[in-house]
């Protein structure tokens, strides 16, 4: 009998284990930055618990948020906001499982909405000098020049966590009107390459934008002092295709983007 019992809970534990590296959907409201739900709460503490051997299945599951609300993100000032996007980025190389997605949604709703915003954060001015997170690590850009150098702006790139509709809201925000600046400033930060990477959902967000913010973008993506270049002529045979089989109309104004902006001779076909 005691043998029995003993096999049963063993088998109830690897169970349960197989169970835990399934893909994750969480229901998670995000109000305010001092603020997560009881449910959030709950499995932060409980992680906190875990043995490493857990705490290795906890990272096997893909926590996603089912929604997410960016509420009284408002700071005293570009430095404060600064700050607070590093600390934020911080906690997420520190943190796994449900206390890393708290961490990813704070990042996401501190995260800059528009060009200008992004100027501001990681740009530099002649007459200002360096923006606050204009010197922050960089990663290896040797995979692709049309991904971000900037490792706060690459994480950005890559984030899965955050609802499509709100993710893909704000990266086209902060796209439009951009132009090429060197540094961080520099190929739409990566939003390229994410359309190869989830080309069915970007263009589905894209192609609700009018035709004049979609050419901004596109032409961002491919901005700088040459143009008109191997590296920028390869990428674009590399997108049309894919966009264009996805959304017809975008296909179409991504040459009408690419040809305006190879014709221009400073680079800056806007």
């Amino acid at each position: 009998m005691k043998a029995l019992l003993t096999l049963l809970i063993v088998c109830l534990i690897f169970s349960s284990c197989r169970q835990s590296t399934k893909e994750e959907t969480i229901q998670y409201t995000y109000p305010r930055a001092d603020t997560v739900s009881k449910k959030v709460q709950k499995q932060i503490v409980q992680e906190e618990k875990v043995s490493s051997v857990e705490k290795e299945i906890i990272d096997t599951v893909e926590y996603k948020l089912d929604t997410l609300i960016c509420e009284n993100y408002e700071f005293k000032s570009t430095q404060e906001k600064a700050d607070s996007l590093l600390k934020y980025f911080t906690e997420i190389e520190k943190y796994y499982g449900m206390k890393r997605l708290d961490s990813e949604s704070k990042f996401f709703c501190t995260f800059p909405n528009s060009f200008a915003e992004m100027e501001e954060l990681f740009g530099y001015d002649n007459a200002k000098g360096e923006a606050p997170l204009y010197y922050t690590p960089m990663v290896d850009r040797l995979t692709s020049y049309f991904s971000s150098p900037n490792a706060l702006i690459s994480y950005f790139e890559n984030l899965n966590s955050i609802p499509k509709d709100k993710y893909y809201d704000k990266y086209i925000n902060i796209c439009v009107n951009g132009i090429w600046q060197a540094d961080n400033i520099v190929a739409a930060f990566g939003f390229g390459e994410r359309i190869l990477k989830e080309t069915e959902d970007a263009c589905l967000f894209l192609g609700k934008r009018s035709d004049k913010e979609i050419e901004s973008i596109y032409k961002f993506i491919f901005d700088g002092p040459h143009p008109k270049n191997e590296s920028n002529e390869e990428f674009y045979n590399k997108l049309l295709p894919e966009i264009t089989s996805t959304n017809e109309r975008l296909g179409k104004l991504l040459t009408k983007s690419y040809k305006e902006l190879i014709s221009k001779d400073d680079g800056h076909g806007h």
